[in-house]
């Protein structure tokens, strides 16, 4: 079994035919997840199969894999595949950062006042350690890089924000973020999962210190996998909190009782013993599909979908847009509302048109299995 067994997507009507939704439901969800493509599903299926029946021969398709969400989650972030490596959720990649960056008492980190709970909430453990959380104030539910700029000074050691706030899509300036922290010799670490494999991402050109991204929403693929990324000036800074076994250097695996390999120098130093094998495989063949659409592809064809919907709103209907539509703000995430919201989200729900309710509003976030349909059939509902 090879992890590049499935042949690439050539177009968008044979990327459509990777998914296997129900026909009954139009889905616009991806924001809280995404289904498996039939080739990541069949790949996991495969590997299993290979588990129950020939478990000797699995080492090398899962290290195969490995490498392949390496070298494929480099190219989707613009990094390279020494600052990449596997996580079991965005948690876990903010908890290197939480754990292993240099924070002492008396610094302090910045957050965004309406970010989604799982930054926040890793960060919050710091408190035992005298480090102080300050939270910037929003701008009409939006993201203010001005707010943040008040809170910054010569104690602020941390950025920590969302590559695109979850409920309103608001993509935030992660470059001017970036040069923000490190003016103060700081970190910038970003929570990406609502927006990565859909919005471009560049870990080298902004300057990321730390991204991480769970692969359950915009990637595709299964719960408890994604992908971390730490540069190298951040590499040289953190302790290796989830050091183990796997985090050294082996020549091989037969002299099994030397205790004194030195630590990868990549981002591997930061892996945890077994690898998710199954995890990886279908994951190497989610991110494969995205690579080949290219994600400048993918958000211009989503952005496409949610054109109509836009403009019908901003036509003079009883509807509001509540997201930005700035050309450098706007992600793959639309919330709207109106006096009735929750009327047309129970409108919504009862036509089997799965979308989310939040901060106020209803949430659509299509991804690459959407089709001009599925938009007019929101439309017919408003």
């Amino acid at each position: 079994m090879k992890t590049d067994s499935v042949s690439p997507i050539t177009s968008w009507e044979s990327m459509q035919d990777e998914f296997s939704l129900d026909p009954a439901v139009t889905y616009l969800n991806a924001a809280a997840v995404g289904p498996l493509p039939n080739c990541s599903r069949d790949a996991l299926g495969e590997f299993y199969r290979l588990i129950s029946e020939t478990p000797w021969k699995t080492d090398e398709v899962v290290d195969s894999a490995g490498e392949s969400c390496r070298q494929l989650g480099a190219t989707l972030i613009g990094a390279d595949p020494a600052d990449v490596t596997y996580a079991y959720s965005t948690s876990y990649g903010l908890s290197l950062a939480v754990n292993g960056l240099p924070l002492d008492a008396g610094d302090e980190v910045i957050l965004f006042e309406k970010d989604f709970p799982a930054n926040p909430y890793v960060w919050r453990t710091l408190a035992v350690r005298g480090v102080k959380l300050r939270f910037a104030e929003s701008d009409a539910g939006l993201f203010s890089l001005k707010n943040v700029e008040r809170l910054i000074n010569t104690k602020t050691k941390v950025i920590a924000v969302s590559f695109v706030q979850f409920y309103n899509g608001y993509k935030l300036p992660v470059k001017e973020l970036a040069d923000l922290a490190h003016a103060f010799d700081g970190y910038l670490v970003v929570d990406a999962i609502q927006g990565l494999g859909v919005e471009p991402v560049d870990f080298r050109g902004w300057k990321i210190d730390v991204l991480s991204a769970g692969a359950q929403k915009w990637l595709l693929g299964p719960g408890g996998i994604g992908l971390v990324a730490v540069s190298s000036r951040a590499r040289d800074a953190m302790r290796p909190v989830a050091q183990s076994w796997r985090s050294v250097a082996w020549d091989n695996y037969v002299d099994m009782l030397s205790y004194d390999k030195p630590l990868l120098k990549d981002a591997r130093r930061f892996s945890m013993g077994t690898s998710p094998g199954g995890h990886l495989v279908a994951l190497s063949h989610s991110l494969r599909l995205l690579t080949d659409l290219g994600t400048k592809n993918i958000q211009t064809y989503l952005h496409g979908l949610l054109d109509p919907l836009i403009d019908f709103i901003q036509g003079g209907s009883a509807y509001r847009v509540l997201s930005s539509l700035e050309s450098d703000r706007r992600s793959s995430i639309l919330l709207f509302t109106s006096d009735d919201y929750e009327k047309v989200f129970a409108r919504f729900e009862s036509a089997s048109v799965i979308c989310s309710k939040r901060e106020g509003g209803i949430r659509i976030s299509p991804h690459v299995y959407n089709k001009p349909a599925d938009i007019s059939r929101v439309l017919e509902l408003l």
